[in-house]
């Protein structure tokens, strides 16, 4: 119960010690707003099993674009699903899925759009349901000097390829 309480007091004195007062950080919100159909295991969008972050940004509508190309969910996920979360500059979003309905895994393309996102300097996290050991999607993007850019990591292992 000790260690318990101390985590607690711990993670409020961390969140607290983090947290500031700039109105610009708030709660985040976005939509998923395209699933494709799963497209089989292995790579479908490039011929070395990257998983990848496409991002465009308007500036007039403060909206942020994600293509994840290549996301690892189960082959009868029901709806995918993304959370989103802001924090001294630190944007993340969890992917989920509704249900694991079968005994497989799949690759998807999904586009994801996040509103009113002032333009300046971020670190993205994707959280991932199936990624295991592998490295993760974890990125800087600086809206202020590109609004467009890609980000890809290699994936060995199920669904994206098979380890040996």
């Amino acid at each position: 119960m000790k260690s318990f309480i101390y985590l607690a007091i711990l993670s409020l004195a961390i969140a607290y010690s983090c947290n500031d007062d700039s109105s610009e950080e708030s709660e985040l919100t976005g939509k998923l707003v395209y699933q494709s159909d799963c497209l089989g295991s292995k790579s479908a969008y490039t011929e070395n099993n990257e998983s990848c972050i496409e991002y465009s940004y308007d500036p007039l509508n403060k909206l942020l674009t994600f293509q994840h190309n290549n996301a690892g969910f189960n082959c009868c996920p029901g709806d995918i699903n993304c959370t989103f979360d802001i924090s001294n500059n630190t944007i993340i979003i969890a992917e989920s899925e509704e249900m694991a309905g079968c005994n497989c895994n799949c690759l998807y393309n999904i586009s994801i759009e996040v509103y009113d996102v002032p333009k300046k300097q971020y670190f993205i996290i994707f959280e991932e349901p199936y990624i295991g050991d592998q490295e993760r999607l974890i990125f800087t993007i600086d809206l202020t000097a590109s609004t467009t850019g890609e980000f890809c990591v290699e994936r060995d292992s199920y669904p994206w390829g098979i380890t040996e």
